[in-house]
């Protein structure tokens, strides 16, 4: 018979034995998951501060903390980033509401999150002698037809006793906006920044801001992914959301650094991205007034023909996504 201190001791040599095998496979374990591949997703962007958000959680490492690996493309613009969304075969795409809502109306894609909302980026900038909205009457007002800067001026004027027939309204491209005013060809132009700002330096003392788009129009920028992706996975959206949070927070906490960061990125000056962080406009909760503005905007874009039909925003943007990255995002659902 085996004495008892063999056996203890052959006991005891199993167990060692057992709990090396079983922190050999806990390592291993550890390191597969750490040599994992990540998921690979593209986002596409325009190339200005408003898509801080996704700049930060890219250069930040946020979503490679969610085991997302970005691939990020900015565009010149929002507008064009949504056209390139379907021929690149992208995931996801940031641009303005207008443009987001006409991307929505195909039916293929679904807005899952603002990331921006700002009555203080869209400008009507004016002669010196204009100084009330009743001075604009027979005035020449430079806009881009169509355009979000339209929505604006048109509900600007509602909102002041005067008909669109009551000025003399051109249309003008972004561009073409500051040599108008400065040239006299235009008495002024409701249009997002740089533009207003540019006239404003152009023009010294001949030039004013007579409004911004507060209580007239609240600029939105939204997130939006591929309907059958986001479809067949809910859960890397919803990482995809917990990153932009992860970045918002970062802007918060750290404005300045925020600024650096995106500066370098996008090859512009820490203060011309500060000048947009100081009106705090990034935000990912949405709620009645995010609604109420798409509602409008879509009834605008229909009427001038942007939109195939009636938007149903039940139907267009999906806001369980933001629901399961933080409840508290989204208001009175």
């Amino acid at each position: 018979m085996m004495s008892n201190f063999r056996w203890t001791h052959r006991i005891a040599r199993g167990l060692r034995t057992a709990l090396a095998a079983a922190a050999t496979l806990m390592l291993a374990g550890h390191a597969a998951a750490a040599d994992a591949p990540q998921r690979e997703i593209t986002i596409l962007t325009g190339s200005d501060p408003y898509y801080l958000p996704i700049i930060l959680a890219v250069e930040n490492g946020y979503f490679q903390a969610e085991g997302l690996a970005v691939k990020h493309r900015m565009f010149p613009s929002g507008t064009d980033a949504m056209l390139a969304f379907r021929g690149i075969g992208a995931e996801f795409v940031a641009s303005g509401d207008a443009p987001s809502l006409v991307l929505w109306d195909g039916g293929d894609a679904v807005g899952v999150a603002p990331i921006y909302a700002s009555p203080e980026n869209l400008l009507g900038v004016v002669h010196s002698d204009i100084k009330t909205p009743a001075d604009l009457k027979g005035k020449k007002i430079g806009v881009k037809r169509g355009s979000t800067a339209d929505y604006f001026l048109t509900t600007y004027l509602e909102k002041n006793g005067l008909k669109a027939a009551d000025v003399h309204i051109l249309n003008l491209s972004p561009p073409e906006c500051v040599p108008a005013m400065s040239s006299g060809s235009v008495d002024g132009f409701f249009l997002w920044q740089p533009y207003p700002g540019l006239a404003l330096k152009v023009m010294g003392s001949k030039a004013h801001t007579l409004t911004t788009a507060r209580g007239y129009y609240m600029e939105q920028i939204y997130l939006t992914a591929n309907r059958k992706f986001a479809d067949e996975h809910q859960e890397v959206v919803t990482k995809v959301l917990r990153a932009l949070d992860k970045a918002i927070a970062f802007v918060k906490a750290q404005p300045q650094k925020s600024a650096e960061i995106v500066a370098r990125k996008i090859k512009t000056e820490p203060p011309v991205v500060m000048e947009v962080i100081a009106t705090k406009p990034y935000t990912m909760t949405y709620g009645p007034a995010n609604r109420e503005q798409l509602t409008k905007l879509g009834e605008f874009l229909q009427a001038n023909g942007k939109l195939k039909g009636g938007i149903d925003l039940k139907k267009v943007f999906d806001d369980k996504y933001l629901g399961e990255a933080d409840k508290a995002l989204v208001v009175n659902r």
